[in-house]
């Protein structure tokens, strides 16, 4: 996630979703801020998803965000 996209609208959209799909797997984040080539990691230690179509649609459509499975 560019860290230009990152906002508190974003963090509360992501929170809510994360909520109404829980489920096993974990939810990590890259974010990364290319003007000054620097990424950070981070993982929930507390919240586990399910990743259900509506889950993966906010990442895909509406923030235009790449992810990955594993």
């Amino acid at each position: 996630m560019p860290l230009n996209k990152l906002n508190e609208s974003v963090i509360d959209k992501i929170d809510s979703l994360a909520q109404n799909n829980e489920g096993n797997s974990i939810l990590k984040f890259n974010v990364y801020d290319p003007e000054n080539n620097m990424q950070i990691q981070m993982f929930s230690r507390t919240v586990k998803v399910d990743l259900s179509d509506s889950f993966l649609k906010f990442f895909e459509e509406e923030m235009d965000i790449g992810y990955r499975i594993n």
